[in-house]
């Protein structure tokens, strides 16, 4: 992600939303639940979604479709982990 965001390669919030998920469903699924990887993944996910959520209403786009909730998920939506 640093390597796109530095080639300004993003062009959508689409874009930046579905490489964060890519990023944390691989964290979460290759560390157990107990390690800090899986626990800090589950954090920055809520932390992410929340953020993203507030720029989408910020400059009035319209949420990003990875971003819709769905019950019970985590993949391929980014919703709150419990």
């Amino acid at each position: 992600m640093r390597r796109k965001v530095d080639l300004q390669a993003y062009r959508t919030v689409d874009d930046i939303a579905a490489d964060f998920q890519l990023m944390i469903s691989n964290c979460m699924t290759y560390n157990a639940k107990t390690t800090i990887f899986y626990r800090a993944a589950v954090k920055m996910m809520n932390q992410v979604r929340r953020l993203l959520l507030h720029v989408v209403h910020i400059i009035s786009l319209p949420s990003p479709r990875c971003l819709a909730r769905g019950e019970g998920k985590i993949i391929p939506e980014i919703g709150e982990y419990k």
